[in-house]
């Protein structure tokens, strides 16, 4: 889908990985407005995160036509020294020539980008034509997808949910819809449920 590698593309190059910048989302504001205000905060130079990558993924993505979910499985992290449980937010969606569910999780690779100091301009070359980064992940430690764009989902699941994850379809599909409604509607779903190669999964 060369839409959908080029909006992931345009998001990896915009967002400079912060872990505390997630603090600044806001549950009280509609999906529209958050990804609006998110997309301008990125671009004026602040700091993002997982919620903040996938955010400006997806309304790329709406605004090429390609409907997507997004996907939560829990993500531990250091913080000030201490380890806290998070939640990794992805975006998911359905490849039509595939017949299967991909995961996309922009923040392994802005995580990377940012950390080796590269300016927005030099990442696009980083990715090959499957969009694939040219950079070897295991200097990232934990993070070690091949193509973050890419993850079929059963694997993504078993990889960060140990088996089990929650989404909530259709993130830009109502607009109007709160961050704090959309993440409250979730559904759990498990790896099983994309083992086998479907167009529905049973919400």
């Amino acid at each position: 889908m060369k839409e959908l590698l080029n909006c992931y593309k345009d998001t990896t190059a915009m967002v400079n990985f912060d872990i505390t910048a997630g603090a600044d989302i806001s549950a009280m504001m509609s999906i529209s407005e958050l990804a609006e205000k998110v997309e301008k905060n990125i671009s004026n130079g602040a700091g993002g995160c997982c919620i903040h990558s996938s955010l400006i993924l997806a309304k790329k993505l709406k605004e090429n036509g390609i409907t997507s979910s997004f996907i939560y499985t829990r993500e531990p992290y250091d913080y000030n020294g201490k380890e806290v449980m998070g939640t990794r937010v992805s975006v998911l969606y359905y490849d039509q020539d595939a017949k299967e569910y991909f995961v996309a999780n922009p923040v392994e690779d802005a995580e990377l980008f940012t950390m080796l100091g590269l300016d927005s301009s030099l990442r696009y070359d980083k990715y090959n034509s499957d969009g694939t980064v040219r950079i070897p992940k295991s200097i990232m430690g934990t993070i070690v997808s091949e193509d973050a764009s890419r993850i079929p989902a059963s694997d993504f699941i078993e990889r960060y949910g140990d088996g089990e994850a929650y989404i909530s379809y259709g993130v830009m599909e109502d607009r109007n819809k709160t961050f704090g409604e959309l993440f409250s509607e979730r559904a759990m779903v498990t790896a099983e449920d994309f083992s086998a190669k479907r167009e529905t999964v049973l919400r």
